[in-house]
């Protein structure tokens, strides 16, 4: 039986409403846990996000008659319906991202929709890291800036992808492809985070840390040095595999 240490930080930051959500939750030999950042340009993104959590960990557990992956897939898009049937009755344009990890049966599995992220740190180095379904992060991949550029682009906030709507809302899988280790761990966080921590910063905070808790505290340390006066939510879930 698989065993973790994990902490879970939420804050509205600079802005008077939290419209980011984050949760955990116990699977069959295993954990999941999820990240939701309601967006900001629509009505009610706190409800939006809250509303993916709630239904991602109220849904059925995986029993097997599905692989992992597809099971998590599942997962996001119930929790997608269920977010679109509450867009209808109340009539209003609630969308949300979502970055979700679940790790059963000895492997990790991931997903995202938009662009919060899951990074995965195995034997002391980046292993994985999702992509972002966003305009910026798109240019990224045609060369056209650097991923550190990415946070800072004038079109960070354009999303490819998002949960709530009829389309564009299909989540990318992944997998370690490998089983689960003591000392692997993972960080799920939204891009109010994510935009002022490089990468390696977070594997550099992973390896001066004894516990999630510590982890977050250093990450956190970094963002408070760096976040401007209007800054955006933070959502931050550190994990570490005992």
């Amino acid at each position: 039986m698989m065993r973790f240490d994990s902490f879970i930080f939420t804050s509205a930051g600079g802005r008077e409403v939290n419209e980011d959500h984050a949760g955990s939750g116990k699977l069959p030999d295993g954990e999941i846990f999820i990240v939701a950042d309601g967006l900001g340009g629509h009505t009610c993104g706190d409800v939006a996000s809250d509303c993916i959590v709630r239904s991602m960990l109220e849904a059925p557990q995986p029993d097997g008659s599905v692989p992992p992956e597809k099971w998590l897939e599942d997962t996001i898009n119930a929790a997608n319906a269920k977010l679109a049937e509450l867009r209808a009755a109340q009539n209003k344009s609630m969308k949300s991202t979502v970055a979700a990890l679940a790790v059963t049966g000895g492997r990790a599995y991931w997903a995202n929709v938009g662009d919060s992220r899951v990074y995965y740190f195995h034997r002391n180095d980046i292993e994985a890291i999702t992509e972002d379904h966003s305009v910026a992060f798109k240019k990224f991949r045609s060369g056209e800036i650097s991923r550190d550029m990415i946070g800072k682009d004038e079109d960070q906030s354009g999303l490819l992808r998002s949960l709530g709507g009829n389309d564009r809302n299909t989540p990318d899988v992944g997998c370690s492809g490998h089983a689960v280790e003591s000392g692997d761990a993972f960080v799920l966080c939204s891009d109010g985070v994510w935009e002022y921590v490089r990468d390696e910063e977070f594997l550099i905070d992973l390896l001066k840390s004894s516990s999630a808790a510590e982890w977050a505290d250093y990450v956190l340390m970094r963002l408070m040095e760096r976040l401007p006066s209007n800054n955006d939510n933070l959502s931050l879930i550190t994990v570490r595999v005992l």
